[in-house]
């Protein structure tokens, strides 16, 4: 998962402070996803990805093609449905 921030968005901080330290957060990312995070006013998204507010969560597969771009600041269970629906994803095109 990319994380894509800018240190002035308040929906940024927001997110930060409410929803990504939730313990239940915190264990799905690490479990299911390599998580890296992005500052925009510093950074380049990688891979010429498109996005187009922050935040912004990018995932991607294991040969860098998008999954989901799902932007927006999110509370805990809105996110943790979020992050449960790309793990389905993830699982299914692995079957393929």
């Amino acid at each position: 998962m990319i994380k894509v921030m800018t240190k002035e968005c308040r929906f940024c901080k927001k997110m930060d402070a409410a929803t990504m330290i939730e313990e239940d957060v915190i264990s799905a990312l690490e479990k299911d996803f390599v998580c890296v995070e992005i500052d925009l006013s510093t950074t380049k998204t990688p891979l010429g990805l498109k996005v187009s507010l922050t935040p912004s969560f990018i995932f991607i597969d294991k040969n860098s093609k998008l999954i989901s771009n799902i932007p927006g600041a999110w509370n805990k269970e809105d996110f943790l449905v979020i992050l449960g629906e790309v793990k389905a994803k993830i699982q299914k095109k692995g079957k393929k």
